[in-house]
């Protein structure tokens, strides 16, 4: 009876509690709805005329929100900046945009094995960027909307 009550506990707590941590923002533990492709295609549609703004539709934002979109996690959710200036200094903390985004995505892995949903990195002459991979290009925020750059000339990419 005993060992029963014991396997019941464990596939209770394995019912219940692994999906939250598996959909938690514990790097590379995001688990895409099944409805994914739908909601990604329908938040970039969302977002094609959004003009760039700091803290609220920049690279970082608009790509946590395009996770939120696909898994129902925004791994930036808890982080919030008003400025460029407030955007660096929490980046400097988390050493950088590329050690912020692995900390909450995992490693990194080549741009050629990334596949539609992916997080990618463009380098840029002042800053780099995050975009999401929506086939063979990637959209990115901008001043004037979304923009879209070839995902292999990005530098590097996350799955999610």
């Amino acid at each position: 009876m005993q060992r029963t009550r014991s396997k019941a506990l464990l596939l209770n707590t394995y019912m219940h509690e692994v999906p939250k941590m598996m959909n938690s923002p514990t790097p590379g533990r995001f688990i895409r709805l099944p409805d994914w492709p739908e909601r990604l295609a329908a938040f970039i549609a969302e977002q094609r005329h959004r003009p760039f703004a700091w803290g609220e539709h920049d690279c970082c934002q608009f790509v946590a929100r395009a996770i939120e979109a696909m898994t129902g996690v925004n791994p930036l959710a808890a982080i919030s900046y008003r400025s460029a200036k407030e955007a660096l200094r929490l980046l400097r903390v988390e050493q950088g945009l590329v050690g912020a985004v692995t900390q909450r995505l995992g490693v990194s892995k080549s741009v050629r094995l990334a596949m539609r949903g992916d997080v990618v990195l463009l380098a840029g002459q002042k800053r780099d960027a995050l975009g999401i991979v929506v086939g063979e290009d990637a959209r990115f925020a901008s001043r004037d909307g979304l923009v879209s750059v070839a995902v292999l000339s990005c530098r590097a990419a996350w799955q999610v």
